[in-house]
């Protein structure tokens, strides 16, 4: 069984995990590593409340780098307006989802009831 960790805020990261990130962001840039397959055979729902085309496709992008398959959702996608809460539904995109990218329009608490 997978771990599900949720990334809400960057306190939700150690400073190893920062340290990482930014070590293999550096690599990326300088073009000393490529992305691998990490993300093979899993699939990615990308859900942007606000739309940005630059930070919705550097998102897609790396997920389709690393192997993965993406699902997107904009603004309207999500069946909210017909009475199903955002709960009910992330707990079936949790199920047929591996991962979830998302770009909130309100405050934090959107992107805990997301996770």
């Amino acid at each position: 069984m997978a771990i599900r960790k949720h990334l809400i805020t960057l306190e939700d990261l150690t400073d190893s995990d920062i340290n990482q990130i930014v070590t293999r962001g550096v690599e990326f840039a300088t073009g000393k590593s490529q992305p691998n397959q990490i993300l093979a055979g899993n699939i990615i729902g990308i859900y942007f409340r606000k739309t940005s085309t630059r930070t919705r496709s550097a998102f897609s992008v790396a997920a389709l780098k690393m192997g993965a398959q993406i699902v997107s959702y904009g603004p309207n996608d999500l069946q909210e307006n017909t009475g199903e809460s955002i709960e009910d539904t992330t707990q079936v995109l949790s199920r047929m989802l591996d991962g979830l990218v998302a770009r909130t329009a309100d405050s934090q608490k959107e992107m805990e009831k997301l996770a």
